[in-house]
């Protein structure tokens, strides 16, 4: 029979099971997101959109207030509403992975208020109510009883009355009724930044920006007193994301398009890191970029080793990145992550390389200015020392055999048959081409000068491949966290060190005190300290470059791989390789403080 469908369509069992776990994947304040962005689409799909407008306010019920979110978008009737509740994907738009599930604010607003979430929905000038809730382990519209004959009704008519001011004939009023009736939901959440804008801080740092033509507004919690009135009065924040407020308060800013990486990197120097109690996000970070809104967004603690992903490695405060993949499929269900081609994340740490490789110029001469790079450079004598040490370990890597043969010791082939050197037996010569045909008559010479391309490509790129960092200081210690003594950037190779680490700061003083005993009153205090500063930051960088160049190539080793960047050259792992080599750094700087000192007391004498 034509008339019958050829499939039967999945249902779900247990819809309340599936909300509750889909909503574990989301943040505590997604529902923000999403029923702000509903309404946004709701405004998009009117045929004009010159003053779309998105409210977000609260109403009171029963004395309790409620944060609400309304828009004069194109509205929903009571059969629109149920069609939109009752169904778990469905939002009046487009249904597809690159566009607006639908099931976003079923996931998070329903989950985290089961007392209700309340749509006032108007179309053409006619206004419904309907309340979805849970109920006995399940999610859907809840129903009023009828007293007179028992019957539910999901919906109820409402009285123009209770139309929001903004709303001329069409849109709709979210409420969000939270876990109780003596829930206030305009409170914010336990934990969260910014308490007191806690609303408009979140929309700011989510969107990127806004689409034009329409104003999202915030009611703050506090009124202010007007004087042109002589009463108090609301004040409102409007949101215009963070794209409004980086180029606005920043010195610089550029793309950077990473083709091979499949990535547009977009940044900005900031030029008022320090400004606090600000609603967007104006410290650096990094953050992914994918129609209009911001995921992944790193700052806080995070700040630091993201901006290290793309080779920052000062100035952490003033810096922020924003990366575009241009290989997205689209956003999870829950809107908190994006899926890749390949159902891969976003790779920071390739796509940061890549930047780093392309360091703007005005990012690299700020990063510049933040540290101090202007004493001795001490990059010979820890080449010097270090090829010492080399030698030294090599030689100890053979020993004598009782025959009086040198055997090669392997720490890594242990229960394994040592290799002893042998002179090689001679082997017959084997069949070949005529003595006098070179290698051009054999393989051409086409063959052999892309070759010697290679292998002088080869040679440069080892040649440029430098063992040892470039070492900075950080003066004031405001890169280097607190309590410790340097933070490497591998994929700018620099080590800066914390001129303000209490342990450095000891050797210091230390190293004064002993100078002024041994050169007493004949040199003045600051040339000593000039002396000491050098020789002591001198040792410093030795520890951290000893570190460095041992540790660094471990990352190709697959028992280590990119988490020794995470252990071993960490903060705490820098921190560990200075400090564990007091005896050393100590013994070391005394005597070549004698000697440096020796040299200043014989340029006096004579």
């Amino acid at each position: 029979m034509p008339g019958i469908a050829l499939i039967d369509d999945m249902g779900v069992a247990n819809v309340g099971f599936l909300l509750e776990n889909l909503a574990k994947e989301a943040g505590p304040l997604q529902y923000l997101r999403e029923l702000v962005q509903n309404a946004l689409e709701a405004i998009l799909r009117k045929r004009v959109v010159d003053d779309g407008r998105v409210e977000i306010d609260f109403e009171e019920i029963a004395g309790v207030k409620k944060l609400r979110i309304t828009d004069n978008g194109i509205g929903m009737t009571p059969d629109e509403v149920q069609e939109n509740l009752n169904r778990l994907s469905a939002s009046g738009g487009t249904q597809a992975f690159d566009k607006n599930f639908g099931i976003g604010a079923k996931i998070t607003a329903a989950v985290r208020n089961p007392h209700g979430v309340m749509y006032k929905a108007w179309k053409d000038g006619v206004g419904s109510v309907t309340i979805l809730g849970h109920h006995q382990g399940r999610y859907g519209r809840i129903g009023a009883r009828n007293p007179d004959d028992g019957s539910v009704d999901y919906w109820l008519p409402l009285p123009g009355s209770d139309k929001h001011p903004i709303i001329k004939d069409s849109g709709v009023s979210v409420v969000l009724l939270g876990k109780s009736r003596q829930d206030d939901t305009t409170l914010a959440p336990r934990g969260v930044e910014f308490p007191s804008q806690w609303v408009a801080a979140f929309l700011e740092r989510r969107y990127y920006e806004l689409p034009p033509g329409i104003t999202v507004r915030v009611l703050r919690p506090s009124e202010i007193y007007d004087s042109g009135i002589h009463a108090m009065r609301p004040i409102h924040h409007i949101i215009r994301g963070q794209h409004y407020y980086l180029d606005k308060h920043s010195d610089c800013s550029g793309v950077v398009r990473l083709r091979r990486s499949e990535a547009n990197v977009l940044w900005w120097l900031l030029s008022e890191p320090e400004t606090g109690g600000q609603a967007w996000n104006n410290r650096g970070h990094v953050a992914a970029l994918y129609q209009g809104e911001l995921y992944h967004v790193r700052g806080g603690t995070e700040r630091t080793s993201a901006l290290k992903d793309f080779g920052i490695y000062a100035g952490f405060g003033r810096v922020v990145i924003y990366v575009e993949p241009t290989n997205v499929i689209g956003a999870n269900a829950a809107r908190s992550s994006l899926v890749l081609k390949g159902n891969v994340p976003v790779d920071y740490a390739g796509i940061g390389a890549a930047f780093a490789d392309e360091m703007p110029e005005q990012l690299a001469g700020f990063m510049a200015g933040q540290v101090s790079s202007d004493h001795a450079d001490n990059r010979k004598s820890i080449l010097k020392n270090l090829k010492e040490v080399e030698a030294a370990l090599e030689q100890a890597r053979f020993k004598r055999s009782n025959a009086g043969k040198l055997v090669r010791v392997e720490p890594e082939l242990i229960g394994r048959t040592t290799q002893t050197e042998r002179p090689r037996e001679a082997r017959p010569p084997e069949p070949g081409p005529p003595p006098d045909t070179d290698a051009i008559e054999r393989v051409g010479s086409d063959y052999l000068r892309r070759a010697h391309e290679e292998m002088n490509r080869l040679r440069a790129k080892r040649i440029d491949a430098d063992p040892i960092p470039r070492i900075v200081w950080d003066e004031e210690g405001s890169t280097v966290p607190p309590g410790r003594a340097a933070t490497y950037t591998h994929t700018s190779h620099v080590v800066t060190a914390n001129a303000r680490f209490s342990f450095y700061a000891d050797l210091l003083e230390w190293s004064v005190e002993e100078a002024r005993r041994r050169m007493t009153s004949e040199v003045g205090d600051d040339t000593l300290r000039k002396i000491c500063t050098l020789e002591v930051r001198r040792w410093f960088e030795q520890a951290l470059a000893e570190a460095v160049v041992v540790l660094r190539p471990l990352s190709h080793d697959e028992r280590w791989g990119p988490e020794v960047f995470r252990t071993g050259l960490s903060d705490e792992g820098l921190t560990a390789a200075v400090v564990s080599h007091r005896w050393f750094l100590l013994t070391a700087i005394k005597r070549d403080l004698a000697g440096r000192l020796g040299s200043v007391r014989e340029k006096l004498a004579s």
